[in-house]
This record gives structure tokens, C-alpha cells and sequence, in this order.
């Protein structure tokens, strides 16, 4: 199931990214006509757009380890990746003088830290015998629920 949610995730990153690539500047022309904000519009696409798949994949895994019942974990993984790792990457890049491209950097990395975080416990869950387990019974109960709720539609 979670290969499905992957491919689902990298057919909307490349359909989206291809309609950013296409028709990206006659967008933002929408609603600027100046030419250094569409430069940075621009800029911005250029840093997020091969890496945004990270960003659906990191938003996918912390989805379900909250359903395994870590939302706790969940959480703290999201957190300290995207907003810690986001602002330390910021005071580097701003003591290297990195400027917008180092600011603009931080998207990426922290997505693709969230990321691995995220992999790294569903792995760690996996090799404790969590993952199986939890998601079967879950699993079954969801499918119960299910049933009863078609069926009691169908007294309606």
C-alpha cells in the first residue's frame, strides 16, 4: 500500500511540476508584472521543484506512523526537521552569506531530513515487530467498521 502512495505522490509531483515548468512565468505574470519578484518566483521553483516528491513522501510517512499510534514520534521527527533543521540551516547559511539561495536551500534539506527520520523509524518500528502487528489488527477493526457502516446505509 505504501508503494501506491508513492506513486500516486510522484505522478502529482511530475504532473505538477511539468504545469510549474510550462506555464510557471505566465502564473506568476498573473499577479506581478515585476520582473525581479518573477526572477524569484523562478529562483524559489528552481530549489523546490526536484525535491518537492520529499515533501509529500516526509508528509505520507509521518501519516503513518500517527496511525500506528506514534503521534508523539510523529510529531517530533516533523518538528525537529522541519522547523529546527530549517532554522539552524538558516543561521549557517546567513553566517556563510549564502543569501536567498541559502535560505531557499533550507526548504529541500529539511524535507528530505523529515524524510529519512521518518524512514529510519518506520524501519526501526518494523525491526521491533510494531508494524505488522499493529497495522493487521488496525487493519481488520477499519474493515469491521467498514461493514457495519455500508450496512447500516443500506437499512437506511
Amino acid at each position: 500500500r505504501s508503494r501506491l502512495l508513492f506513486l500516486l505522490e510522484f505522478l502529482t509531483w511530475l504532473i505538477g511540476a511539468s504545469i510549474c515548468v510550462l506555464f510557471g512565468e505566465a502564473i506568476f505574470k498573473i499577479f506581478t508584472d515585476d520582473v525581479e519578484v518573477i526572477n524569484y518566483a523562478k529562483l524559489c521553483m528552481l530549489f523546490d521543484i526536484p525535491c518537492y516528491w520529499a515533501l509529500a513522501s516526509s508528509l505520507a510517512m509521518t501519516s503513518v506512523i500517527r496511525g500506528m499510534g506514534r503521534s508523539k514520534a510523529a510529531s517530533i521527527i516533523f518538528v525537529a526537521n522541519m522547523c529546527g533543521m530549517r532554522q539552524l540551516w538558516i543561521l549557517f547559511a546567513n553566517a556563510q552569506n549564502m543569501g536567498v539561495q541559502g535560505v531557499l536551500l533550507s526548504y529541500p534539506i529539511s524535507w528530505i531530513l523529515t524524510l529519512a527520520g521518518t524512514l529510519l523509524y518506520t524501519l526501526y518500528l518494523k525491526k521491533l515487530g510494531e508494524f505488522n502487528e499493529n497495522t493487521d489488527k488496525r487493519e481488520k477493526l477499519l474493515f469491521k467498521y467498514f461493514k457495519e457502516f455500508r450496512a447500516s446505509i443500506k437499512n437506511l
